[in-house]
């Protein structure tokens, strides 16, 4: 509430322009099946391979909420483990990507909607046998879950950042705060 009202003190004597622009929200429709495009950008020295699932955003009244925290906690575990999975794929010698990273944030430039993404960069020509190996992991999380030492793994890791971040919390630099005002009230 102190730092949310010193946000206030130091902006609220600009005021808004009489007739500024007003923000435009672009809106996402749900659909049903798979949409995917492909693009080539022959400029383009690495191939990335992204997959998304959009999801209705968390209402703003529910942020500061036991049920925000707790879907946030539950986000937060699922990308850990799945970026474990995808980090033991891309240490194999016949992975076909070099890296992979799995988030829960928002979705492009729609302010009404949140995605799943997963991004990979994939091996020089193995961009469709990526895909593949993105999905399978997908799909066997979707079908089977995760495994107890997989939950235990994420959750010592989510505690550590949390702990290194409190640890942390009196060096954090103006840009750091500025990108959590940002997210927090955009």
């Amino acid at each position: 509430k102190a730092v949310q009202q010193q946000v206030k003190d130091l902006f609220e004597s600009i005021g808004n322009p009489q007739n500024g622009p007003t923000r435009k929200s672009n809106k996402i429709a749900d659909h049903q099946g798979i949409r995917y495009l492909k693009f080539i950008d022959p400029e383009a020295t690495s191939t990335d391979v992204g997959i998304f699932f959009p999801h209705d955003r968390l209402p703003s009244l529910v942020f500061n909420t036991k049920e925000a925290y707790r879907t946030m906690a539950v986000q937060s575990l699922v990308n850990a483990m799945m970026n474990s999975r995808f980090s033991d794929i891309a240490s194999l010698p016949d992975s076909p990507f070099l890296y992979s990273q799995c988030t829960d944030e928002k979705y492009l430039v729609a302010a009404s909607k949140e995605a799943l993404g997963i991004v990979a960069l994939s091996k020089e020509g193995k961009a469709h046998d990526t895909f593949k190996t993105l999905m399978t992991e997908i799909r066997r999380a979707y079908l089977h879950g995760f495994s107890c030492t997989e939950m235990g793994r994420a959750r010592s890791f989510l505690n550590s950042y949390i702990d290194n971040q409190l640890k942390e919390k009196e060096n954090l630099k103006r840009n750091d705060y500025i990108d959590i005002f940002v997210d927090h009230f955009l």
